[in-house]
């Protein structure tokens, strides 16, 4: 899939919330996509990078990755 702010996502699925950047630097935003998938379902990183967090947030799982730029 691809975000309307033209990134290729790892995973194949519906994007259900776009890049939203904040306004400055520590403010409101959203700084990544969010994707449905599948349970299991293959993540892939589109770059280089450091896993930061795998785990629940108020219910819902999250994977986090750092691009290495």
């Amino acid at each position: 899939v691809r975000g309307t702010c033209g990134a290729w996502s790892a995973v194949s699925g519906t994007i259900v919330k776009d890049f939203d950047p904040p306004v400055t630097r520590f403010g409101r935003g959203h700084r990544g996509i969010k994707v449905d998938v599948g349970a299991g379902a293959p993540i892939r990183a589109t770059q280089a990078g450091v896993i930061r967090f795998v785990g629940s947030v108020a219910g819902t799982p999250w994977v986090s990755v750092q691009d290495r730029k």
